[in-house]
């Protein structure tokens, strides 16, 4: 019997074939490694919205915004903001906010060009606090796409041509299947999965180096279902993130406490214990570092 994860996918048209793409990854990669054939269902936002199914994952493109310079921004932020909150409300559905690429079309008019750059910052700073406030998680397109760069990929922040669609099917899937999966498959399927995702992608966008925690973007709201987890398992030296965001206040110490019961759930006390060593012994290197 095969097993059917839901994917609602709120994006543009122009990268749909990506999204297709990076949804046909995934269910090749569980359906080799998990032991049992699995597929990836995408759907359209306004269809999947007529039967919800729950669990569920759910994918949002942000560029649409890019392109909305006339109304004002806090329009913009205060309409985002209600909208994410529908989104993350539903129970037990994922939702991944896609960043924007900071390009600007070279067609364009340098006062557009200025505003367009501003407004994407703006969209990437509120994907992050949103990301933080309510629980949904990052596929960092602009981070990304920085690293790889806009002239070797052939492509602006609307993501045209064969490679961009190419790297970014490569995105979704390696972070929907290192993020977004728990509901569904066990974390040794998810693992594998990633590897086999890793060994078939380019080396340029392979799944580590798309990790969306490797980027920085950390959602740290107490509640979420990966979050704790995954950092955990993915990187120790992200325990400095955690540090950080209790001495900032925008993390509180039950809150932390919470999430780490959460990993040591779904991993294990030893398995845990080791990758917090292993980050105390990264931030205590680079202390050291630093202080010579």
């Amino acid at each position: 019997m095969t097993g059917r994860i839901p994917l609602t996918a709120l994006v543009g048209p122009d990268i749909g074939e990506a999204v297709q793409a990076a949804s046909a990854r995934l269910s090749a990669s569980l359906s080799g490694t998990a032991g049992a054939p699995w597929q990836v269902d995408c759907e359209p936002y306004a269809e999947a919205q007529t039967h919800p199914v729950t669990p569920s994952l759910m994918l949002v493109d942000l560029r649409s915004e890019a392109d909305n310079l006339e109304t004002p921004w806090p329009d913009v932020e205060a309409g985002l903001r209600a909208r994410c909150r529908e989104w993350t409300a539903t129970p037990d559905r994922t939702v991944f906010l896609m960043t924007v690429f900071r390009a600007s079309a070279l067609d364009e008019a340098a006062g557009d060009t200025a505003l367009r750059r501003e407004r994407i910052r703006r969209l990437n700073l509120l994907a992050a606090r949103l990301s933080r406030e309510m629980g949904a998680l990052i596929i960092d397109v602009d981070r990304t796409f920085a690293d790889l760069g806009a002239r070797a990929m052939g492509c602006d922040y609307r993501l045209a041509g064969e490679r961009a669609k190419e790297a970014l099917a490569g995105l979704i899937a390696s972070t929907i299947a290192a993020y977004g999966l728990d509901a569904w498959v066990a974390p040794e399927a998810q693992e594998a999965a990633i590897a086999r995702l890793a060994a078939q992608s380019p080396a340029a966008w392979a799944p580590e180096r798309l990790s969306v925690f490797a980027a920085g973007l950390i959602p740290v709201r107490s509640g979420g279902r990966v979050q704790t987890a995954e950092v955990v398992r993915r990187d120790p030296s992200q325990l400095g993130h955690y540090i950080r965001h209790i001495m900032r206040g925008q993390m509180s110490l039950g809150e932390a406490v919470s999430q780490v019961r959460d990993a040591i759930a779904k991993r294990g006390l030893r398995y845990c214990l080791e990758m917090i060593v292993k980050g105390l012994g990264q931030m205590a290197g680079r202390k050291a570092r630093s202080a010579s």
